[in-house]
């Protein structure tokens, strides 16, 4: 499964033109690292950076999702492998996208969508390709995972 990130056409490191959205994002970014800046940038997808992570802490992610922008001036959230290795103690509060409002309300409509899926999504995620294994209870992280959006969204209100 990682191998078909090599199919993605990958944005250079540097700017590709002098109205370059990814770099203007980069330089916005470094300035403030919150949900408006990436509302504000025209890279598609780019609120996503802070979904993906807010999704991770509702996992109890290990590490940060990595990111790559494609040469169209795409976000792509890649390399979420230690998600449900085992207990991190992530916290969504902790991470800086919940730094203003805006970014607490993008956190409270993911932990809704989290918590509206209906189970029937849930059992797909589950089910595995014949000969794999899991080493943990994926059913019960799960599991924890509407816990957390729930606890958040009791926190909130």
């Amino acid at each position: 499964m990682h191998s078909a990130i090599l199919f993605l056409d990958e944005h250079p490191h540097c700017a590709c033109g002098p109205d370059c959205p990814i770099e203007a994002l980069r330089a916005e970014f470094n300035k403030a690292p919150v949900v408006e800046t990436l509302r504000a940038s025209s890279v598609l997808g780019a609120e996503d950076w802070a979904r993906g992570e807010m999704l991770g802490s509702l996992c109890d992610m290990h590490e940060p999702p990595g990111t790559l922008f494609t040469a169209d001036h795409r976000f792509v959230q890649i390399d979420n492998e230690l998600m449900f290795s085992s207990h991190a103690d992530a916290d969504l509060w902790q991470l800086h996208w919940l730094a203003t409002d805006t970014g607490v309300d993008l956190a409270v409509k993911l932990c809704q969508q989290v918590l509206d899926l209906p189970d029937a999504v849930f059992d797909e995620a589950l089910k595995f390709p014949q000969g794999v294994e899991v080493a943990w209870d994926l059913c019960a992280e799960l599991d924890r995972v509407r816990l957390r959006a729930r606890t958040f969204l009791e926190q909130v209100q």
